[in-house]
């Protein structure tokens, strides 16, 4: 037990990787320290991630502020014409929305990866919320064609179909990303992106369906990785934090995301949920 408390004592949050010597045996001061290991191993992973998440953060948050700085750098260099002027400013003011975009996005991972007790809870109505999300898409993408489908296969009263326990802002956060990645990667389609909302006895699921630009199998195994971005969309604006809020969200609300994608032929994201008779958010 000496042993353990020196070892303890030395163990820091620089040298995670280390592990108590007398976890080998079957008593109990080797079952305290196989769980003490077990602690650091989880640990070590915890510390590990925040820390490429921060740097990847960090390099990502870089990029918007050293595009405004140059660009108010080289205005200050002399006078210019208004129209000049005008175009800097535009241009500033974009490099601003995507530090905000950026920002926003990074608030929204730190929230969902919050105590969920701490999240506030109610029932919603995910074709209520389709619908908003279809709204808020032609406001912000007006010339994404998005045709929606409601499938109801169980034998819930009509107002519960569709019904979820869970949170609503978090939960419109995750179909909205879902729905703005198939408009960004299919600009060049001439297939409408097609959103199925479907539900049984257990679940409800939304399959939202494009055909655009897809991605090789290597990079779908990448897209919860916050910051990945596959080779193909490289050149069309975003972070690449999409995918992993909603994997976050759909996590805090024991639902689950797949991917499915071809290579310019297209993607299938499917999202699922316990109905609300069901569901249990994780504590």
């Amino acid at each position: 037990m000496q042993r353990i408390v020196q070892e303890v004592d030395t163990i820091t949050a620089s040298d995670l990787h280390r592990r108590l010597s007398q976890a080998d045996g079957q008593d109990e001061v080797s079952h305290l320290a196989q769980r003490f290991n077990s602690l650091l191993n989880r640990l070590e992973t915890a510390f590990a991630g925040q820390k490429n998440f921060v740097r990847d953060a960090s390099h990502e948050l870089r990029t918007p502020l050293a595009a405004l700085m140059g660009e108010l750098e080289v205005a200050l260099l002399q006078k210019r014409t208004p129209e000049e002027y005008r175009r800097t400013l535009s241009s500033t003011l974009d490099a601003a929305r995507l530090l905000s975009n950026l920002t926003n996005g990074l608030l929204q991972i730190a929230r969902a990866s919050d105590d969920p007790s701490q999240i506030t809870l109610g029932l919603v109505r995910l074709d209520e919320l389709l619908l908003q999300a279809h709204e808020e898409m032609q406001r912000r993408q007006p010339t994404c064609r998005i045709d929606l489908a409601f499938h109801e296969n169980g034998k819930a009263e009509q107002d519960t179909v569709f019904e979820v326990r869970g949170n609503e802002a978090l939960l419109l956060a995750a179909i909205l990303n879902v729905l703005e990645n198939a408009c960004k990667f299919s600009r060049d389609s001439k297939k409408p992106i097609m959103a199925t909302l479907s539900s049984n006895e257990k679940r409800v699921m939304l399959e939202v369906l494009d055909y655009g630009l897809g991605m090789n199998e290597a990079d779908r195994q990448q897209v919860f990785v916050p910051f990945f971005r596959a080779e193909t969309v490289r050149n069309v604006p975003g972070h690449g934090i999409g995918l992993p809020l909603t994997a976050k969200i759909m996590g805090l609300h024991c639902g689950s995301v797949q991917v499915e994608s071809q290579l310019n032929i297209g993607t299938r994201v499917i999202l699922e949920w316990p109905i609300a008779s069901q569901m249990r958010v994780k504590a």
